[in-house]
């Protein structure tokens, strides 16, 4: 039996449907097909996307692999990052590091790694907007004129981002002036 089950992205949706609680999710090289990756393939709000999914699936963790991985398949060799974006061809460009290595051992963000923040950012912003107005109102907003968000359904695209953002910060300054 596993307490803490965590399926990837791309089959989560069984886990949901059966009301599993304290879900964690990951993705890493296998998780393409309409969810959200952080490939360089794709753009950056389908990896942002996945705050608005944490949030209203109340997803409790993200298991992330291949923050610094710099190596190879099975790391036999050790790879440059700014070279080799794909761990000498085993993976997707873009899944064996977030961040690169910087002087003095000091982490250099990737572009990946901004937007996956701007998405933790929006899984904030949206629980305090529903400690303000409530759970039902704040998926409103979410989904207001789009279907239901899934992981495997959203309108990845950074229109649609940008705008819910302003959404629910307008909304999140109303009810602080109105308080």
């Amino acid at each position: 039996m596993c307490d803490i089950p965590i399926p990837a992205n791309d089959h989560i949706e069984p886990f949901i449907e059966h009301n599993v609680k304290g879900l964690w999710t990951y993705y890493c090289c296998g998780q393409w097909n309409g969810v959200s990756n952080r490939f360089f393939a794709m753009p950056s709000a389908r990896n942002r996307a996945i705050g608005v999914q944490f949030w209203k699936f109340e997803i409790k963790g993200f298991l992330q692999w291949g923050y610094n991985f710099y190596n190879s398949f099975l790391s036999f060799t050790k790879v440059n990052p700014f070279v080799s974006t794909d761990g000498d061809g085993f993976v997707p460009s873009g899944d064996t590091c977030s961040v690169y290595p910087g002087r003095e051992e000091t982490p250099l963000p990737s572009l990946r790694e901004v937007a996956f923040f701007e998405g933790l950012q929006d899984m904030r912003a949206l629980s305090l907007l529903e400690s303000l107005i409530g759970r039902e109102k704040t998926l409103a907003v979410v989904e207001d004129g789009i279907e239901p968000v899934r992981f495997n359904k959203f309108p990845y695209n950074r229109d649609f981002l940008l705008g819910l953002r302003e959404r629910i910060n307008s909304e999140i300054k109303k009810q602080l002036k109105n308080r």
